[in-house]
Parts: C-alpha cells; sequence; structure tokens
C-alpha cells in the first residue's frame, strides 16, 4: 500500500510536468513535441511530488506541489526565452495568499520574505543598471524574488539567493572560461533562484535546527 502512495504522486507529477508542455508552446517557447524529448524535467518533478506526499502533511504536500509546478515551468520559460510569464506569477501569488488564510503560511515570516525576496533583488537591478547601464535582473527576475520569498520566509529566502547567486556565477565563469569572456553575456536567473529555492526547502524539512539557529 504505501508503494501505491508513492507512485501515485510520482505519475501526477509526470503528467503535471508533461501537461505544462503545452504552457511553453503557449508562451512561444518551444513545440510541444520539442518538450516531450525532455523526461528531466518531468521525472523531477514526480519525484519531487512523490517527496512532499510521503514527508509533509497533506495541505502542506498539495501547497509543494503546486507552487513547485508553477516555479518550476517559470524557470525552464526562463531559460529558454529569458521570460517571465506574469500569468505563472500572478497564479501563485494566489495559491499563497490563500495558504497563509489556511494558516498554512504565517503572515509575518511571509512579509519578511517578501521583503528580502523582492528588496535585494530590486537593489541589485538598480546598482547593476547604475554601473553597467544593464540590467543585472529582471523585473521578472524581482516578481520571481516576492513569490519564493512568501513561500520560503526571510532565512531560507536570503540563503536562497546566496545559493543561487552562486551558482549562477559558477556557471558564467564556466561558460566565459569555455566561449570566452563577454560582458555582454547574459544568464537567465530564475532557474538558478528555482533550483536554490526547492533545495533550501527540502534542506529546512530535513535540518530546521540548523534554520532555527540562523533566525535568532
Amino acid at each position: 500500500m504505501e508503494n501505491i502512495f508513492i507512485f501515485i504522486p510520482v505519475i501526477l507529477g509526470v503528467m503535471a510536468a508533461n501537461t505544462m508542455k503545452y504552457l511553453f508552446a503557449f508562451f512561444d517557447v518551444a513545440e510541444p513535441k520539442a518538450i516531450s524529448h525532455i523526461p528531466i524535467y518531468e521525472l523531477s518533478l514526480g519525484l519531487l511530488w512523490a517527496w512532499a506526499f510521503v514527508e509533509l502533511p497533506m495541505i502542506e504536500a498539495f501547497i509543494f506541489s503546486l507552487i513547485t509546478l508553477l516555479i518550476t515551468a517559470i524557470g525552464w520559460i526562463d531559460l529558454k526565452s529569458f521570460k517571465i510569464p506574469f500569468l505563472l506569477i500572478i497564479t501563485s501569488s494566489l495559491i499563497l495568499i490563500g495558504s497563509i488564510f489556511l494558516d498554512q503560511i504565517q503572515a509575518t515570516p511571509a512579509f519578511l520574505g517578501l521583503s528580502i525576496g523582492g528588496i535585494i533583488p530590486w537593489a541589485i537591478m538598480v546598482t547593476t543598471s547604475i554601473f553597467t547601464k544593464r540590467k543585472g535582473m529582471g523585473t521578472g527576475d524581482f516578481q520571481l524574488g516576492i513569490i519564493l520569498g512568501i513561500w520560503l520566509g526571510p532565512v531560507r529566502m536570503a540563503l536562497t539567493l546566496f545559493m543561487a547567486s552562486f551558482f549562477s556565477l559558477l556557471m558564467w565563469a564556466y561558460i566565459s572560461m569555455s566561449l570566452g569572456i563577454d560582458k555582454d553575456r547574459a544568464l537567465p536567473f530564475a532557474p538558478f533562484l528555482v533550483f536554490a529555492a526547492i533545495d533550501i526547502y527540502i534542506a529546512s524539512y530535513y535540518y530546521p535546527k540548523f534554520f532555527h539557529h540562523l533566525m535568532i
């Protein structure tokens, strides 16, 4: 029976990710057939959903599943097109606001996380535009930071920003060594934010004392 309980969310996660390929086509990112040849995305989401329904309380697992479905779609679309659909931002916002009303997310940490997720990316965007005349982050990254901040709270959001920035810097260095340094080369930041946010969320489940000490 337990194996069946694990198997069901895996199948549902794979099906949900597979359905998302049509959303990608809607945003002119790629044709559905092209997306169907990327099973890593679908299998990853299936495993995330399975983890959620095994480890988390039912309502929290539903929230985790919906949010990961949306933010991974945002990350993939940004990776392919440097676009973050506002429709997905709004949908994520509504789910998180509903979670606050259901007492699944505490209002105070959500507000503090929103502040960190919004203010720091905005500061980076303004600072880089002043010194380089280019936006280091886009408006969509700023919006995604707000969403992730509400979901994660202040400490986990701060760690998410640090982790995402670190890995994006490593990727930029790797690409620069492979293709040569280009100061105008841009990297989509949303995939790094999404990857870091999910990792930090899961890590905080297994190491709650570590994150609690960071709050003190």
